[in-house]
């Protein structure tokens, strides 16, 4: 809890400061569990409160309000009828009743307070020295921790976890599977299957065939990429580095694979567990409510042949570079080649501390100019020997070199930039988790998610239209999965809860700030009070202010009393406001 308060805190002070001090018309709605509503500009997941337009409907988080300058607003797409918005048309949607966002405020800051007298010192940089590493001989790759699943402990781990960009190795998993996840498994139980193999390389290709057409290849030859003037792989799919990404792609894994799933959460080493199973205790995702729209943070299937050589002849990766939001593991459960050397390994991981992400960004940006999206969100690079070894000399950057063999499970730190080029025909199994240790790591790239859009748009040209000059609109995006706020929120409120019940001393003390038991709920479904502001007195109506761009619009309530804007009519079912 001493870790996800204070930034969770500021999260909803940030919040409160917007419903205090905004001058625009203010409506209270009540959370759909089934909905995830995005910012339309920069696509972060709207926490509590957005900024609304009543003509088009369209919807802005208070950073992105924050942000907006009139003169400058290509990022804001153009409302009904081709006009520009202005901050005057917009609603301010609290997604909270009056008070509950400076009652969990003022009860946040007093467990803050309270955590600070009572913290306890942390391991020193001394105590970490003990933790057994793996080097290899160059110095551009740096030492990685490296353990086994045996000798591998809780307290190793968070205190590792806790440094912040220290990916981790822990051998010697495959004896914890009770299955084989091996090509004949997958043949046997899902070769009918349909599935979609992507290129590795350029032009990155989709092709679609039989999952038991792709895992009879496993352990043939692979020979050269050769072009087909089709557009489809050859007979026997080895001409071509492909992978079968994110399998199921859309599916939830446990619901295509049960078996395989039950497996997994049995299999996940003791030290980790409690990180990184659906409903552990440290995996931040797990208080979701039942029947919300919970993050699928996995988890998912990597099953590639080995990465292939470009056209240009530069070497390629089987995931190129790129930074994910999340903390990942990656077990490689099976690899084979035709020239099978058990020594080898299967895959060749680089991963970079979170501070060489500048360096690299700067890098990638001289080598490929005028590019307007950021290079790790491309995902079109993989890092040569050559380009390592510069930003190594020039620079002073080092990877961690991992060379992960089967039975060898892979701790990836959130923000931590990283490729993987598969040597030998691999299947893999990963799956992300939002740890404690690394929140306020997601946060940071959460911001740096937004600014996607921003970037693209100072890149944007000049267009010609009629004689005149315009900029053009981005749509350059970085969808937030994660729902970074709403994951802590729940998890603060669910931990809670259980204090609540622990200890009654808590709840008196709580009330003492003016805090009730239930003051932190944001996700009420209950009708506004009698001062609230109600649709009918900010939004115009009657046959004189007819609009035919007026959207429909049902107030919080329920009822024959419900308050509806636009078209009237009656809704005895809706409790949620809906902007269409």
């Amino acid at each position: 809890m001493s870790k996800i308060t204070p930034p969770l805190c500021k999260a909803l002070k940030r919040e409160l400061q917007h419903e205090e001090q905004s001058k625009h018309p203010v409506i209270r709605i009540a959370e759909d569990p089934a909905q995830r509503s995005l910012c339309d500009s920069c696509a972060t997941t709207i926490f509590v409160i957005s900024y609304v337009c009543h003509v088009c409907g369209r919807e802005y988080c208070p950073d992105c309000y924050d942000d907006w300058t009139e003169n400058g607003n290509v990022r804001f797409e153009t409302c009904s009828r081709n006009k520009m918005h202005t901050k005057e048309q917009l609603l301010i949607a609290v997604r909270a009743c009056e008070g509950e966002l400076k009652a969990a405020v003022a009860e946040m800051e007093s467990f803050i307070q309270k955590s600070k007298a009572s913290k306890q010192p942390e391991m020193g940089d001394l105590d970490r020295g003990i933790y057994p590493t793996r080097a290899l001989q160059d110095d551009m790759f740096a030492p990685v921790y490296e353990f086994t699943a045996a000798n591998f402990d809780e307290e190793s781990f968070k205190d590792i976890w806790s440094m912040h960009g220290r990916p981790i190795i822990i051998k010697d998993c495959l004896d914890r599977f009770n299955l084989p996840w091996d090509p004949e498994y997958f043949i046997n139980n899902h070769g009918h299957e349909d599935c979609t193999l992507v290129q590795t390389c350029p032009p990155f290709k989709d092709y679609t065939t039989k999952v038991a057409r792709f895992f009879e290849q496993f352990g043939k030859p692979h020979g050269i990429r050769s072009s087909n003037a089709k557009g489809t792989p050859s007979s026997n799919l080895t001409d071509e580095g492909l992978k079968l990404k994110d399998w199921p792609s859309t599916d939830n894994f446990a619901d295509v694979f049960p078996d395989l799933m039950i497996d997994f959460e049995h299999a996940l080493p003791d030290a980790v567990a409690k990180h990184i199973r659906q409903n552990g205790v440290y995996n931040l995702v797990s208080r979701f409510p039942e029947g919300y729209n919970r993050p699928d943070l996995g988890p998912k299937m990597y099953n590639a042949f080995p990465a292939t050589v470009q056209m240009d002849g530069r070497i390629g990766g089987t995931t190129n570079l790129h930074r994910d939001i999340t903390d990942a593991i990656n077990f490689m459960m099976y690899a084979t080649s035709v020239n099978d050397d058990a020594d080898a390994p299967g895959a060749i991981w680089d991963i970079f501390p979170i501070g060489a992400a500048k360096h690299i960004r700067e890098y990638l940006d001289e080598q490929f100019p005028g590019q307007p999206t950021d290079p790790f969100h491309r995902q079109n690079c993989y890092l040569s020997p050559e380009d390592l070894e510069t930003l190594y000399t020039e620079r002073g950057v080092q990877s961690y070199r991992i060379l992960q063999r089967p039975g060898d499970a892979v701790l990836i730190p959130a923000g931590c930039a990283h490729q993987v080029r598969n040597i030998k025909d691999c299947i893999k199994v990963a799956v992300d988790f939002l740890s404690p240790e690394n929140v306020e790591i997601c946060e940071y790239l959460l911001q740096e998610n937004r600014g996607i859009a921003e970037r693209a748009n100072s890149s944007i040209a000049l267009v010609t239209k009629k004689g005149k000059e315009s900029k053009k609109m981005s749509r350059v995006k970085k969808e937030d999965v994660l729902q970074l706020w709403k994951c802590l929120l729940y998890y603060y409120e669910g931990v809670r809860e259980q204090l609540w019940a622990a200890d009654p001393n808590k709840a008196e003390k709580a009330e003492e700030c003016g805090v009730t038991k239930g003051a932190v709920k944001m996700d009420t479904h209950e009708g506004p009070g009698a001062d609230t502001p109600m649709v009918e007195n900010f939004l115009p109506g009657g046959k004189e202010d007819e609009d035919e761009d007026m959207p429909t619009v049902k107030a919080l309530g329920s009822g024959d009393d419900a308050i509806v804007a636009g078209p009237l009519k009656k809704d005895k079912e809706s409790e949620i406001i809906e902007i269409t």
